[in-house]
């Protein structure tokens, strides 16, 4: 059974180690994990009241709906290092830490869906003062509901 849900912020710590030990073993000039990147993201968790990360498969096209399930058109833009969190008001927050972006894009885009956006470039944890942080703080509670549901059922 594939291990899917809001689990602890530590796991997420965890995951971030496993994927910078594998590209640093690619022998590589990418950056690999450092504590700097973990006093980050527990900044940034404490500062918006992180409590959970969620683990496993998500599929951003069920969360914006409008029928858009599989839409190549409404993938978020500038979409890298993605993870899902959720704070200690039950809001889903949606994190990228592109290399590269527009923010006037990607506010039109979340703007057209009813989603808060916010930028961040000081507390990008992912290869800091080379990436932004932008959140998308999602609104629908129901609508994400409802999509965790048919994932979890797609997993099963």
């Amino acid at each position: 059974m594939i291990k899917i849900g809001w689990v602890n912020t530590k796991e997420y710590i965890k995951e971030m180690e496993c994927y910078h030990a594998f590209w640093e073993g690619q022998n590589n000039d990418n950056h690999h994990l450092n504590f700097s990147d973990i006093i980050l993201f527990e900044k940034w968790c404490k500062e918006n009241k992180i409590k959970k990360w969620y683990l496993g498969s998500y599929n951003w096209t069920y969360i914006v709906g409008n029928l858009a399930r599989w839409n190549p058109n409404v993938e978020v833009p500038y979409q890298d290092h993605k993870a899902l969190f959720k704070n200690d008001k039950n809001e889903n927050i949606l994190v990228i830490q592109p290399y590269y972006s527009k923010i006037d894009e990607i506010e039109e885009w979340a703007n057209k869906r009813g989603i808060k956006i916010k930028e961040d470039s000081a507390l990008s944890w992912h290869c800091p003062n080379h990436t932004t942080l932008i959140e998308f703080r999602i609104n629908d509670k129901e609508l994400f509901r409802q999509a965790v549901k048919t994932i979890q059922d797609l997993a099963r």
